[in-house]
């Protein structure tokens, strides 16, 4: 499929971007790519290795986003020292930066799932988790998928990141002398002459990598127990930035499960950190691509991200691309979710089991003024037009009715 390449800008300048739009338009998501430290917009558009380029050919419009410092989006101005508050701060500006962009170029999409590779996957695990907790967001967000990014660093890597000097950015290559080396074929060949890509690589900035050894080590695990849509999670094989370990896999895994609807969590094969730049890393991308049109079909058939009942981000989804509702709109719009394998008519129950919800209010009635649907933090302002089609399953059922 043929697309076009363009520069973006957003927030009055105060983030850049590329982004790449196909020629025909697809009931597929829009990507938002988020880059990692050292890195820029320009990391996902590499010649021969693009992930907005592969991404539009499959279809789906693609944007890389400079993260607040680099590649000419503002910095938000923290001290070198600092090893907290970056890394959300990045995600706020992010999010406003997002819903101006899918204003522009999303509106025709089921909605918008976000990419980030290293410090950018942490920057996109706080944006969810922002994003989780707005009571009436701007924009549909339907999932997240992250890589090379986990919780616990290599002793090697917290000597190296306190032994930089404290000023606002730091050359990167200078600290791969002092890591554990990958397996040179998993590293990609532009690697071995960065000069071959110019505007590419830049400094990193210090404190996003103090806070990643600092405030993110400490509260990782809070971030992402309060995720409350689909996240895609891969960590590389030879990572010398993170120990990479069975049980600390698993442990992120079940972080997040704590309220994402969907966890799809593992290692990445024969890739080192930065895996979408691995020999394999066109693999990567279409995993990621699998992925968002999961998230998509699952705005049509829930139960495709909803293995244990409970989807509260989806809803939140729902309702960033539905218009308030006229208080005395006829109809109503029920959700149920229960234990066991036994279902039946909810008819006006209110008791359910933990983690299960009920929604049924009538616009007008009991409810807001303005006749918006809530319930337990899982419903909100959903119209019955556009309820998703009736579903049973032994694990719940979603119902409309008019």
């Amino acid at each position: 499929m043929s697309f076009k390449r363009d520069e973006v800008t957003l927030l009055d300048g105060a983030i850049s971007g590329r982004i790449a739009v196909p020629d025909e338009t697809a009931e597929t998501p829009m990507l938002v790519l988020v880059h990692g430290g050292g890195a820029n917009a320009l990391s996902m558009d590499i010649p021969g290795h693009s992930f907005i380029g592969t991404a539009a050919r499959c279809g789906f419009p693609a944007i890389a986003l400079n993260r607040p410092g680099y590649g000419g989006s503002s910095t938000l101005g923290f001290p070198a020292d600092s090893d907290d508050g970056l890394l959300a701060a990045n995600a706020s500006r992010l999010i406003d930066a997002i819903g101006e962009a899918w204003e522009r170029y999303g509106r025709n999409t089921p909605g918008v799932v976000v990419y980030g590779s290293s410090v950018g996957g942490a920057v996109v695990l706080h944006l969810a988790s922002q994003w989780s907790e707005q009571s009436a967001p701007t924009w549909p967000l339907l999932g997240v998928a992250t890589a090379d990014v986990a919780q616990k660093p290599p002793q090697k890597a917290l000597d190296a990141w306190h032994g930089t000097p404290v000023t606002e950015s730091v050359n990167i290559a200078a600290l791969q002398p002092l890591l554990d080396a990958p397996p040179l074929w998993t590293i990609p060949t532009y690697a071995f002459d960065p000069s071959a890509l110019p505007g590419v690589f830049a400094p990193v900035i210090r404190a996003e990598m103090m806070e990643i050894i600092g405030g993110w080590a400490r509260n990782w695990k809070e971030i992402a127990t309060s995720i409350t849509v689909p996240v895609h999670y891969r960590l590389a094989q030879y990572d010398t930035f993170w120990q990479v370990a069975p049980e600390l896999i698993d442990e992120f895994a079940t972080a997040l499960r704590a309220h994402a609807p969907y966890v799809d969590a593992g290692v990445f094969a024969g890739s080192a950190h930065g895996l979408a730049d691995s020999p394999a890393g066109d693999e990567y991308f279409h995993l990621v691509l699998g992925y968002a049109l999961r998230c998509a079909a699952n705005l049509r058939t829930p139960n495709c991200c909803r293995p244990d009942g409970n989807q509260p981000g989806l809803l939140r989804a729902i309702t960033a691309l539905m218009p308030p509702m006229r208080a005395g709109t006829a109809g109503w719009v029920e959700e149920e979710t229960r234990d066991g394998d036994t279902i039946g008519d909810a008819g006006d129950q209110h008791s359910f089991r933990h983690r299960t919800r009920l929604s049924r209010h009538r616009a007008g009635s009991g409810g807001a003024a303005d006749g918006h649907w809530q319930s337990d933090n899982q419903m909100r302002r959903q119209p019955n037009r556009t309820s998703p089609p009736n579903q049973l399953t032994a694990s719940g059922w979603y119902r409309q009715r008019t």
